[in-house]
C-alpha cells in the first residue's frame, strides 16, 4: 500500500488548534494508559521480587541505551523536513528496517559481554529476547515519523494506549503463571509488537529496501546532531541504574527501580502528552523568537502547576503510596522515592528547554550539555553508593535539578525571554505548591498520629492538598489573559471538535 507525502509539506494550518488537539486527545489516552501502569506497578509489585525487577531493570537499562540510536535521528529529521520527498521516505524505511535488524542481531550476540560488564549473568537471555525490540521499532519508524509530521497524535495515543493495555495483561498473567522477569520481557515485546502493526496500518509507508544514500545522507545529516544528543541523555537515565547494579546488587537496583518508575510517570505523560506534540509544533516557530517564547513560558507554566504541588503531594505520602501501589515489602523504596520525588519537576521540565533548543537546531550545544548532565549522575552516583540507594537517589536528584538549569539556558537562547520570565513562569505554581505543602503535611500528621487506615490517610490527604491548588487555579482561570486561563481555553479548544477563532496569541 503506498502513501504519497505530497500533502505533508503544506505548511499547517492553525497550528494553536493542531497543538491543542494533539495535547488533548494525548491527555485522554496518557490518562489511560498511567492508570493501567498504576494498576499494573500494584500488582506486579505484589506477585514479583525485587530481584526479579532487577534483572528486568538491567537488561532494560541497555536497551533503552541502544534505543536511542535505533534511527540514527530519521525520525526527527522526516518531522523537521520542510520539503519532504517520496525518494527520501523509501530511503528512510530500507534504512531503519536494515538498522534495527543490525542493532538486534548486535544486541543478542554482545549479551554475555554485556551481562559481565552488570555483574549479572541472569540477564543475558533477557537481552537475547529484548533485542527483538529494535527490529519491531525499525519496521514502524517511519510510519510514526510521518502521523507526527500530521499532528495525528490522538491516533498515536489510541495506539499507545491500547497496546499498552494488552502488553500489561499478557504480563500480569505471565507473572500469576510463575514467570518472573520473563512475564515483564515478554509483555513489554506483545506491547511494541501491536504498536508496530498498529502504525503500519494507520500510516503506511513507501516500503522499499533499498537505500539511496545520495537522498538520504540530508536527512542523516538533520538527524545525527538530534542523536548525538540523545546518547549522552540516554546514559544519563539510565548510568544511576548500571552503577547500583554493579555495585549494590540486584535486590537494591530492584527497589531503586521501582522507586524511579513511580517517580517518572509524569515525566513519561509529559512525553507522551506535550513532547511530542511541541516538537513539531516548537519547529514550526524556530524562526519567530517571539512566538516560541511565548510558547516556551507556557510551556513552562503549565508543566509547573501541574508537577508542584503533585511532587509535594507524593513526598508527603511516599509511604501510603508504596504500600499501596506495590506493596509492604517494598518499605525500602519509600527513602529514594521522596528524594526523587523533589526533582519531579526537574526531570520533567528540562525536555521542554531541549525541545525548543533542539527545534530551532541547536543539537550540538546541547549534545554537550547532555554530557555533562550524564558525567554528573554516573560520577555523583559512584560516589554515592557508599550512603546505599538513597545517596544514589540525592545525587541523581542534584543532576536533573542542574540539568534543568543548563538546558532552560539553552531554551532562552532561541527566544526573547530571560531568567525573569523563567522564574515568574514558576512564581503562582509554587505558591500552588506550598498551599499543597500546608493543607498536605497537617492532614497526613494528624491521620498517621490517629492510626487511621492507610487509604484513608491518601484519600483525605490529597483532597485536602488539593484544596488550596484548586482555588488558585479557578482564580486564575476567571482573569482573561492569565496562564491558567490559557491552560484551561487550551485544553477545552482542543477537545471541541469545531474549529474556533484563537482569542489570544498563543502557540
Amino acid at each position: 500500500m503506498r502513501y504519497c507525502v505530497g500533502r505533508l509539506n503544506k505548511p499547517p494550518k492553525n497550528l494553536k488548534q493542531k497543538t491543542a488537539r494533539g495535547i488533548a486527545a494525548s491527555l485522554i489516552a496518557a490518562v489511560g494508559t498511567n492508570a493501567i501502569r498504576i494498576a499494573s506497578l500494584a500488582i506486579l509489585g505484589r506477585i514479583i521480587a525485587p530481584g526479579e525487577f532487577g534483572v528486568v531493570a538491567v537488561a532494560m537499562t541497555v536497551v533503552v541505551i541502544v534505543q536511542n540510536v535505533r534511527d540514527i535521528g530519521l525520525g526527527s529529521a522526516l518531522k523537521q523536513r520542510q520539503n519532504l520527498q517520496d525518494s527520501e521516505v523509501r530511503s528512510a524505511f530500507a534504512f531503519s528496517i536494515w538498522l534495527g535488524c543490525f542493532l538486534s542481531a548486535a544486541m543478542a550476540i554482545s549479551a554475555p559481554w554485556i551481562g559481565s560488564a552488570f555483574r549479572e549473568p541472569a540477564a543475558v537471555p533477557l537481552l537475547r529476547a529484548l533485542s527483538l525490540m529494535f527490529a519491531l521499532r525499525g519496521v514502524s519508524m517511519v510510519s510514526y515519523a510521518l502521523a507526527q509530521r500530521e499532528f495525528e497524535f490522538g491516533k498515536l495515543a489510541y495506539i499507545d494506549t491500547i497496546s499498552y493495555g494488552i502488553g500489561s495483561v499478557a504480563t500480569i498473567v505471565l507473572a500469576l503463571m510463575g514467570q518472573g522477569a520473563w512475564a515483564i520481557v515478554w509483555g513489554d515485546l506483545i506491547e511494541v509488537a501491536l504498536s508496530a502493526v498498529a502504525l503500519l496500518w494507520i500510516r503506511p509507508p513507501l516500503v522499499s529496501l533499498r537505500v539511496n544514500w545520495r537522498v538520504l545522507r540530508p536527512l542523516l545529516g538533520m538527524g545525527t546532531g538530534y542523536t548525538i544528543n540523545q546518547i549522552p541523555g540516554a546514559f544519563a537515565t539510565q548510568g544511576d541504574n548500571a552503577v547500583v547494579s554493579r555495585e549494590l546488587g540486584r535486590d537494591l537496583l530492584g527497589y531503586y527501580s521501582r522507586a524511579y518508575d513511580m517517580v517518572r510517570i509524569p515525566s513519561m505523560m509529559f512525553t507522551s502528552i506535550v513532547g511530542s506534540v511541541l516538537f513539531p509544533a516548537f519547529a514550526t516557530l524556530q524562526n519567530d523568537p517571539v512566538r516560541l517564547g511565548v510558547a516556551f513560558r507556557r510551556t513552562l507554566f503549565a508543566t509547573a502547576a501541574i508537577l508542584i504541588p503533585a511532587s509535594v503531594g507524593l513526598i508527603v505520602l511516599a509511604p501510603e503510596v508504596v504500600f499501596i501501589l506495590i506493596g509492604p515489602q517494598w518499605t525500602d523504596a519509600v527513602l529514594p522515592f521522596q528524594i526523587m520525588g523533589a526533582s519531579m519537576l526537574f526531570r520533567t521540565s528540562y525536555k521542554i528547554g531541549a525541545i525548543v533548543a533542539l527545534s530551532a537546531g541547536d543539537a550540538t550545544r546541547t549534545a554537550v550539555t547532555q554530557t555533562i548532565y550524564a558525567l554528573l549522575v554516573v560520577v555523583g552516583a559512584t560516589i554515592a553508593t557508599r550512603w546505599g540507594i538513597a545517596g544514589v537517589a540525592a545525587t541523581t536528584a542534584t543532576a536533573v535539578a542542574l540539568n534543568f538549569f543548563m538546558l532552560a539556558g539553552m531554551g532562552l537562547r532561541h527566544t526573547n525571554l530571560g531568567w525573569l520570565d523563567l522564574f515568574a513562569a514558576h512564581r503562582e505554581p509554587l505558591f500552588a505548591g506550598l498551599l499543597t505543602l500546608i493543607g498536605a503535611w497537617s492532614t497526613a500528621a494528624m491521620l498517621r498520629e490517629l492510626h487511621a487506615p492507610v487509604a484513608v490517610t491518601l484519600v483525605a490527604t490529597t483532597v485536602v492538598g488539593a484544596i488550596g491548588p484548586s482555588l488558585l487555579a479557578y482564580r486564575g482561570i476567571r482573569r482573561p489573559g492569565s496562564d491558567w486561563h490559557w491552560v484551561w481555553d487550551t485544553l477545552r479548544s482542543g477537545l471541541k471538535k469545531k474549529k474556533k477563532k484563537a482569542r489570544a496569541p498563543t502557540t
